[in-house]
């Protein structure tokens, strides 16, 4: 009988209201005047209606991913990558965040800033800069079914679809961060 394989850990944490909360918004317009403005917890079950579009410009600015203060996972991601590191630095840790490719320095610098080093293709971003309709949920359900291939995968995020999508890839344990508590 061949050996089971073991595979390495890996840690996959969502960024918005999980990791960090930031004072970024997604502004909504329609007919070019915005109508609103929506946190990334809103804009979790925000259903978009017809003309609308969206503008996530603060989503870009590292002035504001910088500024992002530590929230409910981070003293998760904090104490396992320490402890990672004590024991010969066998799991890996992903960030993957429905932002686009723009921010993904600058959330290596707030990480970096607290001794945290997550390489840059591991700061995997969804999203794009041109504010087009994504399909979050789906394209993150993409990204852990390739990353369960090689690892044993935690995944932690505070959105419902995103977790229940998770959960149905074989080999992937998932946590919902409920932005609900402590508000």
């Amino acid at each position: 009988m061949r050996p089971k394989t073991i595979k390495p850990k890996c840690y996959v944490f969502d960024f918005d209201d999980c990791l960090v909360k930031t004072t970024g918004k997604i502004y909504i317009y329609k007919n070019n005047k915005q109508i609103k403005s929506i946190t990334p917890a809103e804009f979790n079950t925000y259903k978009k209606k017809k003309g609308e579009t969206y503008d996530t410009r603060d989503f870009r600015d590292p002035r504001i991913i910088l500024a992002a203060e530590p929230y409910k996972m981070w003293g998760m991601l904090e104490g396992t990558y320490k402890k990672n590191e004590v024991n010969g630095g066998d799991s890996i840790f992903y960030i993957l965040t429905a932002r686009s490719p723009a921010s993904q320095s600058p959330i290596q610098t707030l990480l970096k800033r607290n001794g945290i080093f997550i390489p840059l293709d591991r700061i995997i971003t969804t999203g794009n800069d041109e504010g087009m309709e994504i399909d979050t949920a789906s394209d993150k359900k993409s990204v852990l079914t390739a990353l369960s291939q090689m690892y044993e995968v935690y995944f932690f995020d505070d959105s419902q679809d995103n977790i229940k999508l998770a959960g149905k890839i074989p080999g992937i344990r998932t946590k919902l961060v409920d932005w609900y508590e402590n508000q």
